[in-house]
């Protein structure tokens, strides 16, 4: 009843409404929260569904009539997917569901086409460096730009390189060097963001002093431009895979996860074999395939630029980076 006929109690819905509208005034307390919306915006474009963040107007605006109609259209047999896992009889769960949900009725889902990313930052020929200026002592740094879809054949290549580059923490370039050998930062990585409804990412980021966030920004990007220019080594092409074959079990350690995964790929519109292709093509990757998609997605040149910090306490302007405009944070931002 609750999934297919809701109360929507005007008194809850106010209390989540309220509920909503404080967690949105406490955003300005997180200084990675804030870098990362930014970012988004950046990336995206501050109306695009990929980038748009709610605000306090538009909490304020929904009323139960709205969630009602909301339900009505988008919650209906024809737009759920249900996974079910356990011990259990196949013929005798089919028929509990059946009897459970046998009287909702299905209809026709259109689910909103979601627009192409035309930020023109996102879409520059150049980088794109923004400051917001918070008084902190630590730079919160992303750096990055628009990348390909998880259906993609190059995908599973670019998420190994990304591994090598940040993504496997104590053993990636940007640890080792950033972190370790410069000490210039608390935490550094990278990833990729896989793109299902719009286009994925690839993503920089650290936390340094304020006093060295222009020596952190120049490591992190001659990092990305090296991966452009020499193939990796034989050590971290074998540890990467090692390391993801390693983890790739944990994908399926307990029916659970197992159900969820499956749900997922359904609902991307994946095929059900994807995960055991990715593993099968991470282990046929070369260093050559890695170079190969280094060049061809990878652009230092071309990257969006945020940091959020006390740009007063920077020891060399961003500017040495590119145009820097400065960025303002909006109520609740």
């Amino acid at each position: 009843d609750m999934l297919s006929t809701p109360a929507f109690e005007p008194a809850k819905v106010e209390l989540e409404k309220r509920q909503a509208v404080e967690a949105i005034r406490r955003r300005p307390d997180s200084p990675a929260g804030i870098a990362g919306r930014e970012f988004r915006k950046l990336l995206y474009g501050a109306d695009h569904p990929l980038g748009r963040e709610s605000t306090i107007e538009t909490v304020s605006r929904i009323t139960r009539e709205d969630l009602v109609a909301f339900h009505r259209q988008y919650f209906t047999p024809s737009g759920l997917i249900l996974g079910v896992t356990g011990d259990f009889d196949k013929p005798a769960m089919l028929d509990a569901l059946r009897k459970t949900f046998g009287d909702w009725k299905p209809q026709p889902v259109t689910l909103p086409a979601i627009p192409p990313v035309t930020a023109s930052s996102a879409a520059g020929s150049s980088r794109s460096v923004n400051i917001l200026s918070r008084d902190l002592t630590q730079t919160h740094l992303r750096v990055g730009h628009l990348s390909l879809k998880e259906d993609d054949p190059d995908y599973f290549a670019l998420a190994l390189l990304g591994d090598i580059l940040g993504g496997n923490s104590f053993t990636s370039r940007l640890f080792r060097d950033v972190r370790s050998r410069q000490g210039l930062a608390y935490s550094v990585g990278s990833r990729l963001v896989p793109g299902n409804r719009g286009p994925g990412a690839f993503l920089l980021y650290a936390l340094t002093k304020g006093s060295s966030t222009h020596q952190a920004l120049a490591s992190m990007l001659d990092h990305m431009e090296r991966l452009r220019q020499e193939p990796v080594s034989d050590d971290e092409l074998q540890s990467a895979k090692d390391a993801f074959l390693n983890s790739f079990v944990f994908s399926f350690a307990n029916a659970g996860l197992i159900v969820g995964r499956l749900m997922a790929l359904e609902y991307y519109g994946l095929p059900k074999d994807f995960l055991q292709r990715f593993r099968d093509s991470v282990v046929k990757l070369t260093k050559e395939d890695l170079l190969r998609v280094a060049r061809k997605y990878l652009h230092p040149d071309r990257v969006i630029i945020l940091a959020v910090g006390k740009d007063d306490d920077f020891e060399k302007p961003l500017s040495t980076f590119g145009q820097v405009r400065h960025l303002p944070l909006k109520p609740g931002g």
